[in-house]
């Protein structure tokens, strides 16, 4: 998080260390300087990563580390290696902060979950898969399958069977052997990763979901997985407003009673104001002295009791 009024450094330089996937450290040393743009502090350090396998760059008012490797394999740790200044502190990272690479190999999910034991003996159901170049694969099923780990142990043996590109999908595309409802995968990643399912015949992709010509890619991926925290970003933003308004509520609830006080107040005072003091005394007088009266009248009454002539 980079200061808006700069960064002071000329005291002396600061030290820290990254590591990524690869197992290559870089010991990075920013040199003593009054640093008045992010950009600054990027050019400092870009030359010292150069031919490693990260980089960096400057993201608004954030600093961000990469590691070039592609996919979910790839990260980068920041560490204060060297002992030596405030790097790490002053642009909000922690010692040993990990940055760990997402999955950029395209997936299609099925949507519904097959009842099993499901029965292709009698009407065969025929689909092909196709990789981001167009190799192609037809997978045949024409058995009972008791369970979902048998149906995928089927695919996965014609998948591996048929032959390696350009010719098949070997090696390019695979079944998750676990999920349930079925997933396929491309194995290569990256922006142009691709796998397709197309409808030859039978009742498979009705069955589970899937839509002939569907395709996964990368970009679809990413564009969800975006859309998914705007969502989450959106929900909390309406929970912000609710407990906001809230708030608000109680604020306007709290400003009536201040004003209802204040008017009480200025009533009391404007009674107090008002008040004829000279009148308010005699007053007072009359009313000790009909006090006084009533209470030794109230003394020789006690005292009217037959038991007194007893």
């Amino acid at each position: 998080r980079f200061m808006h009024f700069g960064i002071d450094y000329s005291a002396g330089t600061e030290q820290f260390r990254l590591l990524d996937d690869t197992g290559t450290t870089v010991d990075v040393t920013l040199p003593a300087a009054d640093y008045k743009s992010l950009e600054e502090v990027v050019s400092a350090i870009a030359p010292q990563l150069v031919g490693q396998n990260m980089a960096v760059r400057s993201d608004g008012n954030n600093i961000e580390f990469v590691s070039l490797t592609e996919g979910k394999d790839s990260s980068i740790v920041i560490s204060d290696g060297l002992g030596s200044g405030q790097f790490l502190t002053d642009f909000g990272f922690t010692d040993g902060e990990i940055g760990q690479g997402v999955d950029l190999t395209a997936t299609i999910t099925a949507i519904n979950s097959l009842a099993f034991p499901v029965d292709y003996s009698t009407t065969n159901a025929k689909f092909e898969l196709v990789d981001e170049v167009g190799n192609a694969a037809t997978i045949t099923l024409s058995g009972v399958y008791p369970t979902n780990a048998a149906l995928i142990a089927d695919i996965d043996a014609q998948i591996t069977a048929s032959l390696a590109p350009p010719a098949g999908i070997s090696g390019e595309i695979e079944i998750d052997p676990t999920a349930d409802p079925i997933q396929f995968h491309s194995i290569s990643s990256g922006g142009s990763s691709t796998v397709t399912i197309n409808q030859i015949s039978g009742d498979f992709l009705t069955g589970t979901g899937f839509e002939s010509g569907e395709r996964g890619n990368v970009f679809y991926k990413t564009v969800n997985d975006v859309l998914a925290d705007l969502d989450t970003a959106l929900s909390n933003i309406i929970e912000t407003r609710t407990s906001v308004g809230g708030r608000g509520r109680a604020l306007d609830d709290q400003e009536i009673q201040n004003e209802k006080f204040v008017f009480d107040m200025q009533t009391t005072l404007s009674v107090i104001e008002d008040l004829d003091f000279t009148e308010a005394i005699s007053r007072f007088n009359i009313e000790q002295v009909a006090l006084q009266a009533a209470q030794q009248a109230y003394s020789k009454v006690q005292n009217l009791s037959l038991f007194n002539f007893l």
